[in-house]
């Protein structure tokens, strides 16, 4: 899937601004119940504030589900000198005719 694929470029570079236009408009209010984030700066800079850096992503399955996909995929998570291989669960949705990241689970 490109967005997936865009997802993990921007995220090994850190740009979160970027992966902000990739969220669908459902997790960009649940940002903004739960954190307060209502652009793609302010996303960046929760982002920033975390010390996780994420690397050497690999996807491991995606399945179809009505419409959708659910992807699992595994990555290295650095924080704080401390390497751990961290699954993710992440589900795309199509919106307005582009595929979105609608949330995801670890």
């Amino acid at each position: 899937m490109k967005v997936f694929q865009s997802y993990i470029q921007l995220e090994v570079k850190q740009d979160y601004a970027a992966i902000y236009g990739l969220l669908s408009s459902r997790f960009k209010r649940e940002l903004e119940k739960s954190i307060q984030v209502t652009s793609a700066n302010g996303y960046s800079r929760a982002r920033l504030s975390s010390e996780t850096q994420w690397s050497e992503f690999r996807i491991i399955s995606l399945v179809r589900i009505r419409g959708s996909f659910k992807l699992t995929a595994e990555a290295k998570a650095e924080e704080s000198g401390t390497i751990d291989n961290v699954k993710s669960t992440y589900y795309l949705i199509r919106e307005h005719g582009t595929w979105k990241i609608d949330r995801w689970d670890y």
